[in-house]
């Protein structure tokens, strides 16, 4: 993601942003603002801000490592373009969120983790890349605070809150609005989210991430890859925490590739294809393919609708969501000291989880991107 050619070059365009108020402030003698009137957030303003980074993110992209200076003048512009939003959408707030604003304040978290991602690179130092990894854990960790309030019952709303896999809700739930906004990007960002909490071992949270794209279910396409690769990752993960190497995980490059995630799949910036047919099949699809940017992709993405029979034979390769949430409830235990089967049996099951063939995370990796 991130990686095609704009189209329009910001800096051809001359055109003054819109008006930073809502519109029922506006009237012919000027902005009348009342007192005491809370104060307003404009979305169009705050993505306008955010869709001219994109350009100057792309161009730091193309670098082999980012310098700790520009990452933090990337990370000025990113609070000041947070500072657009309204008061819900702000990390620290105790409010509650709309569902429905999470698509947009997410684009800005999305740019934030794929901007610290690309030090992953083995071109960077170690020290680099675990600062990478910190940065990323805590986007991750930030877009969990957004998101746990947007799963919160509304203040009209009475309604219980349902399990993490429940598919149908009613239309004034959490589960329903979000759905209606999710885009590409949101679920990717979801389960990038979900790869680096997981990754670092906060599991609470994965679960967070992961019930919401449960809520999403198979709505879109992008999001049963997603959860195939997850499922993928967890049994990986699962497999090194057997062997005792909790310790070391930053240290094992199979695990570092396995977190980057899409990042694999552009030539430009993935190192684990170096030199093989996959690397190549990866520059024939950049040079064959139209220039799109990121925005653009999403909305391809979002228009494929695929047949269930093709959505069921994913969800069984991988067990679907449910296992997911099984998974990650298993690992809190054992964190937590619970004595329980490590890894054994869940309920309800008469065998343990399969773990995936690597030939299926990459499959589903190539289905993501």
């Amino acid at each position: 993601m991130l990686r095609r050619p704009l189209r329009i070059d910001d800096d051809d365009c001359d055109v003054g942003l819109p008006c930073p108020v809502d519109d029922r402030f506006i009237y012919d003698s000027g902005i009348l603002v009342a007192s005491g009137s809370p104060p307003t957030g404009n979305l169009l303003h705050a993505s306008i801000h955010i869709v001219r980074l994109v350009a100057p993110l792309l161009k730091t992209l193309k670098t082999p490592l980012i310098a700790p200076a520009t990452l933090k003048t990337f990370e000025s512009h990113f609070a000041t373009c947070m500072a657009y939003f309204p008061p819900s959408c702000q990390i620290d707030s105790e409010q509650h969120l709309d569902p429905q604003l999470l698509s947009s304040v997410f684009q800005l978290q999305n740019a934030r983790l794929v901007l610290h991602r690309h030090n992953l690179s083995i071109a960077c130092v170690a020290e680099a890349r675990t600062t990478a990894i910190d940065h990323c854990v805590s986007v991750a960790r930030d877009s969990v605070r957004l998101l746990s309030r947007a799963m919160q019952t509304a203040p009209d709303d009475g309604h219980d809150r349902p399990s993490p896999v429940q598919t149908q809700a009613p239309p004034n739930r959490w589960e329903t609005k979000l759905a209606a906004v999710a885009s590409t990007m949101l679920c990717t960002h979801l389960w990038r989210c979900a790869l680096f909490l997981c990754f670092r071992r906060h599991y609470s949270e994965a679960l967070i991430c992961v019930s919401a794209s449960a809520a999403i279910g198979d709505l879109r396409s992008v999001n049963a890859a997603c959860g195939r690769n997850l499922s993928f990752f967890i049994q990986a993960l699962v497999e090194k925490l057997r062997r005792g190497e909790a310790n070391n995980l930053e240290k094992d490059e199979e695990m570092v590739a396995y977190v980057s995630g899409d990042l694999q799949g552009s030539s430009e910036n993935s190192w684990v294809w170096n030199g093989s047919e996959t690397g190549m099949a990866l520059n024939g699809v950049e040079h064959t393919a139209s220039p799109k940017s990121e925005l653009q992709e999403n909305k391809i993405g979002d228009s494929v609708s695929p047949s269930a029979a093709s959505l069921n034979e994913e969800t069984g390769d991988w067990g679907g969501w449910e296992q997911i949430v099984w998974l990650l409830q298993t690992l809190r235990h054992e964190q937590q000291g619970i004595s329980q089967d490590a890894y054994g049996v869940s309920p309800g099951q008469s065998t343990p989880p399969q773990p995936l063939s690597q030939s299926s995370s990459r499959i589903s990796i190539a289905n993501i991107i």
